[in-house]
């Protein structure tokens, strides 16, 4: 039996707090979603931490895409348009929303920065469920409480984090996300380095010292190698072919294939396929 979806979102009486403090709860919340439920979301002016309860959501910042599962959670900076979407028959979500002064700097003070972390095991619906209960009240005692109790989730968050997250690790995670997210024309070396937590240079150095390749030496070479195969098993025109493989230039596309090639698309096409002109 489907699950229908379920908004229950809990906010701050005002945007303006009563309270000033590094880090405030602006908002709380739970999402029930249905069979292929999806939702996009712009940039907003306040961190995000989503903690799945069930199911496995599919998350896309800065055109980079991830699985995440039940005892997961994701963290968004205020500046992050994102997507996420429902990769199961249904799944449960609780989120928190944070703004302050200090709000991003407090989050990576508890070793939070940005993106998934995983393996954190069952969600404290309870202490959810107490934020939201406090958060809708117009008075300073009751926003104390809610930046109390924010602080209490991310410090538990913080302990039960306990997975290696070496840079190791995430070179080894940039090159799984960049042979999963190729053929988005949106995906690139930025914002995998902003995704990962790393700034761009360390990401090309550890890069390159593990794989002998630069990232976007082995982005542009994954890009390749799909067009050349899509044009020699498919029939597909040439600007379909250059979109499918993260292309949004079916010129530079062509020039790509010229330079590694010595041949044009439909030259090469017409090499390796004879008989089809």
């Amino acid at each position: 039996m489907l699950r229908k979806t379920i908004y229950e979102p809990r906010f701050r009486p005002s945007a303006q707090a009563i309270i000033r403090a590094p880090l405030r709860l602006r908002s709380v919340g739970r999402r029930v979603a249905g069979e292929g439920w999806s939702e996009s979301m712009p940039a907003r002016g306040f961190v995000q931490l989503w903690w799945v309860v069930e199911g496995r959501f599919e998350v896309e910042v800065c055109g980079c895409r991830e699985l995440v599962r039940e005892g997961d959670i994701w963290i968004l900076r205020a500046s992050d348009p994102h997507r996420h979407s429902l990769r199961s028959e249904s799944g449960e979500t609780r989120w928190i929303t944070l703004d302050g002064e200090q709000a991003g700097r407090t989050m990576e003070s508890f070793g939070l920065g940005v993106g998934i972390k995983r393996g954190l095991g069952v969600c404290p619906v309870g202490l959810f469920a107490e934020m939201g209960s406090m958060v809708e009240r117009p008075d300073l005692q009751a926003e104390m409480k809610c930046s109390e109790l924010a602080y209490q989730l991310l410090l538990s968050v913080s302990s039960s984090y306990r997975k290696e997250n070496t840079g190791e690790d995430k070179i080894e995670r940039s090159k799984r996300m960049m042979e999963r997210s190729f053929a988005n024309p949106e995906f690139g070396i930025v914002g995998l380095a902003d995704s990962l937590g790393m700034h761009r240079a360390t990401l090309y150095r550890r890069f390159s010292a593990r794989y002998g390749d630069t990232p976007i030496g082995y982005l542009s070479r994954l890009r390749l190698l799909e067009g050349l195969r899509l044009l020699r098993e498919t029939g597909l025109a040439v600007s379909e072919i250059s979109l499918r493989c993260g292309y949004r230039d079916s010129n530079y596309f062509a020039k790509c294939i010229r330079d590694a090639t010595g041949f044009s698309p439909t030259g090469l096409r017409s090499e390796t396929r004879p008989g089809l002109d």
